[in-house]
């Protein structure tokens, strides 16, 4: 009936992603032979290495849902939630949850401010909060993890040059999670004239909390650096447009 009105929206989404590879490399081929008989006959020449490659995969899997609620378009009121799972992490720390609530007022459009209709077209203050997170790490780094690496020595099998695993230089970190970004805004939207002129205020506080940083650490260790959760940033400010 024109008061209250109310949309709602769920989604879900999966995704996963690796690389694999495979080089072998070998010279000394006829003159003759084609580029496609070469491959195709790599035994004829002599072989130099052999190597493969495999990047770990990545899983990720979200849910998200909003809704939103409008009275007699007056009073705006958006919710949204999402939970994150990410194999970034080890078990336990996977998931982040991440809720966000919006709410906005159209004060000019109440009874009371029929007396300014004629200079202020517009004013609607507003406030928000929400959060966000961040996985943008490398896979894995929760396990200990090896590389296959030469032997350093040009040490060779039938002409075949030998590799040996090795552990990566990243040191393991089990107790991985995600960063977190919380976001605090305080605005209004104020219109003059017919929306000759039209103008935003906003003033935002945000914080980020368990920044994921790169450490180094004892080289006693035997590793180079280690990836931990370490800190907390802020920044805040006051943010002026006008048309």
């Amino acid at each position: 009936n024109g008061i209250h009105s109310l949309n709602l929206m769920v989604g879900q989404e999966v995704n996963a992603d690796w690389t694999k590879s495979t080089t072998m490399r070998s010279r000394e081929f006829a003159v003759e032979m084609s580029p496609e008989a070469v491959i195709a006959a790599m035994r004829k020449g002599r072989p130099e290495s052999i190597s493969s490659n495999e990047s770990y995969p990545h899983h990720m899997a979200s849910f998200f849902g909003r809704a939103n609620y409008n009275y007699r378009d007056l009073y705006l009121l958006t919710l949204t939630f999402r939970a994150d799972g990410s194999s970034k992490f080890a078990p336990g720390n996977q998931w982040g949850y991440f809720p966000s609530a919006a709410f906005a007022w159209r004060m000019s459009e109440e009874s009371f401010m029929e007396g300014t209709r004629h200079w202020l077209s517009n004013l609607k203050p507003r406030v928000s909060v929400g959060m966000a997170g961040n996985n943008r790490i490398d896979d894995d780094l929760w396990k200990l993890t090896y590389s296959t690496a030469t032997s350093g020595k040009d040490y060779y099998i039938n002409n075949v040059e030998q590799s040996r695993l090795v552990p990566d230089n990243v040191m393991s970190n089990e107790n991985l999670k995600w960063e977190t970004s919380v976001t605090r805004n305080l605005g209004v939207d104020f219109g003059l004239f017919n929306s000759r002129i039209d103008a935003v205020i906003d003033l935002y506080h945000n914080t980020t909390r368990d920044l994921l940083i790169r450490s180094r650490i004892p080289t006693s260790t035997g590793y180079g650096f280690q990836m931990q959760n370490i800190g907390r940033t802020s920044n805040r400010g006051v943010e002026f447009s006008v048309n």
